[in-house]
């Protein structure tokens, strides 16, 4: 919707004449049809801000339609879902996950993505096989013409296509990631050197356990500097018990074995 010279005066609180030599000096184009000139709201507004309180007209060209009508509506709803069948329908056979297009999409954790992909890698994996099949064809072929011509330097029939497909991992968010590791660690199935290992392939265990065991030793004396520039030395300011300014750690523990005499 374009403006007029006294709509975008309005909308930004200014006069008409100030609107009218912008445009006559350049700073705001406007198209000029018969005697009067139409502005862009973005280009106004790119010019001089909207006036406090006023609503910014926006240019209908500009702004996408939005999915979710403004009033319910049974026949408007129903249309949307069919949409969005449709939507996830055609994804899915184009090799997408059917909820990468739908306009009713969530956020999901990894493990809700990882049961969205299902299907579709189920269908990957029969890609999978298949393509495995035609390979192995083309090795035997390739194989049966190379010993026929390479003058004594066969391939021995004892010798397989070793490439494959690697399997895809649905990634975790930070925090479900903890979780797993969490869960997994409780049953033994987890440690930190499993993750010192993955991020370098290059260390053993034992290497892996002497760098953890390393940063664990840092952070020990960082967290020992840190309290020895507390005021509070290693106690926790406003918890029962806890040594304050002129207090030891001992005084603190004497009053609160006394607190609990006195109780029992």
């Amino acid at each position: 919707m374009k403006l007029t010279i006294g709509q975008a005066a309005k909308e930004t609180g200014k006069s008409k004449s100030t609107i009218s030599r912008a445009i006559k000096t350049g700073r705001i184009s406007a198209q000029k049809t018969g005697d009067r000139y139409e502005i862009d709201p973005a280009e106004l507004f790119r010019a001089f801000p909207p006036a406090t309180g006023a609503q910014p007209s926006q240019s209908n060209d500009t702004q996408p339609p939005s999915p979710t009508p403004s009033q319910p509506d049974p026949a408007t709803e129903e249309g949307l879902r069919l949409i969005d069948w449709m939507l996830r329908t055609a994804a899915m056979d184009r090799g997408l996950t059917a909820d990468s297009v739908s306009i009713d999409n969530t956020a999901q954790s990894g493990a809700a993505k990882e049961i969205d992909s299902w299907e579709l890698m189920e269908l990957r994996a029969d890609d999978i096989e298949a393509l495995r099949s035609a390979e192995k064809e083309i090795f035997e072929v390739t194989r049966a013409v190379w010993n026929e011509n390479s003058g004594g330097r066969a391939i021995p029939d004892t010798a397989v296509f070793g490439i494959d497909f690697d399997p895809i991992a649905v990634p975790l968010d930070p925090a479900e990631d903890m979780k797993v590791k969490e869960l997994r660690a409780k049953f033994g199935l987890w440690t930190p050197v499993d993750d010192m290992i993955d991020e370098d392939e290059g260390i053993d265990k034992e290497k892996a356990l002497e760098l953890i065991l390393d940063n664990l030793d840092i952070m020990g004396k960082i967290n020992e500097r840190k309290a020895a520039s507390s005021p509070f030395g290693n106690a926790v300011p406003g918890k029962p018990g806890a040594a304050g300014p002129g207090q030891t750690d001992d005084n603190a523990t004497e009053e609160r074995d006394a607190d609990m005499a006195a109780s029992a």
